[in-house]
């Protein structure tokens, strides 16, 4: 009888773990805690680091104990980009945002979490540049592509190693590991700025696994968006978090921001130089200046060969004079005698 109930036991603790051993995640409360927390990387009101330990540029500023990224206008552009940099090899991220509007509806474009070597340089991105190295989380409200028939709003990851052009007008098609649409369109109950309701993202990188999981604005459990294999990642790198407005406009804002750092069994390679992923090694278009030689190089090479002339015809020009000299004087020396 005691072997039974021992064999049950272990069965019911075996069925509630996942592959690695943890706790699953889903259905599990936003709030349960795993990991170390790192205390560099937090963002919580009154946000006492936010000055000491992140850089914001364009129109990120904070409101209302809030950091807004861009306000309900158009042609924003806000991004924040934490000083430290994570040494940990297994980690999980996760975010609190709202987007709303006078409207009372989602426009664009939406929010991006990103996990990068440096800080961008902006560009259309959710107001970063298509060139970025790392890895992109987008909260897209936005469809780009006319003949793109997925569902809006999703959550889409996107993976590049600083060489591609993620293609913007194709909604990051060409670089996508994976993506999900938030069913119930993850609308904002309210334009209240004061209103307390937010929408929560988390990114999990857990053994080369990259799990993403989302919890609505009345929901207080973990629901999974999407899961990619083999994904691999450098250490040493930075947290950011971007938004951009185009003709269309909401009110983006961060509420919160925590990374944990998590205990994992030796890993069975040394940690990736570039983020690295097969799909897009096969898949994605390299950036066009690493094609070949920009304006810039040809003209350095082309300054450089006109030199290299002009010095190798003075040196010819010296040689043939030294030949006249030493003659001249042989000459005249056998005149002497």
């Amino acid at each position: 009888m005691k072997s039974l109930l021992l064999c049950c036991l272990t069965a019911h603790l075996y069925l509630g773990l996942n592959a690695e051993g943890n706790p699953p995640i889903v259905g599990s409360h936003v709030d349960e805690e795993r990991g170390f927390s790192i205390r560099d990387f937090e963002l919580k009101p009154p946000f006492p680091n936010l000055y000491t330990g992140w850089d914001s540029t364009g129109d990120a500023v904070m409101i209302n104990n809030r950091i807004s990224l861009t306000r309900d206008q158009r042609s924003m552009r806000g991004t924040l980009w934490s000083r430290n940099r994570i040494q940990e090899r297994d980690w999980e991220a996760q975010a609190s945002i709202r987007i709303y509007g006078s409207s009372g509806k989602l426009h664009a474009e939406g929010i991006a979490l990103w996990y990068l070597a440096d800080p961008a340089l902006p560009g259309p991105v959710f107001g970063v540049n298509e060139n970025f190295k790392g890895i992109g989380i987008f909260f897209d409200t936005y469809k780009n592509d006319v003949n793109n028939h997925d569902a809006y709003p999703r959550i889409s990851v996107v993976l590049n190693d600083g060489t591609k052009t993620l293609d913007w007008d194709k909604d990051g098609e060409n670089l996508r590991l994976g993506d999900c649409h938030i069913a119930g369109g993850a609308q904002s109950p309210d334009s209240d700025a004061r209103s307390n309701k937010v929408f929560r993202i988390l990114i999990r990188y857990y053994m080369e696994n990259l799990e993403i999981y989302y919890a609505q604005y009345e929901d207080f459990k973990w629901t999974q968006c999407t899961t990619i294999s083999d994904v691999r990642l450098p250490t040493n790198y930075i947290f950011g978090m971007s938004a951009s407005t185009g003709d269309l406009t909401n009110n983006h804002e961060l509420a919160t921001f925590k990374v944990s750092a998590l205990d994992a069994p030796p890993h069975s390679s040394f940690p990736a130089m570039i983020p690295e992923h097969k799909a897009v090694k096969e898949s994605a278009p390299i950036v066009e200046e690493s094609q070949g030689w920009g304006w810039g190089m040809k003209i350095f090479f082309f300054i450089l060969a006109l030199v290299f002339s002009i010095l190798l015809i003075e040196s010819i020009q010296l040689s043939r004079w030294g030949q006249k000299r030493r003659y001249y004087i042989v000459s005249t020396d056998e005149r002497i005698m």
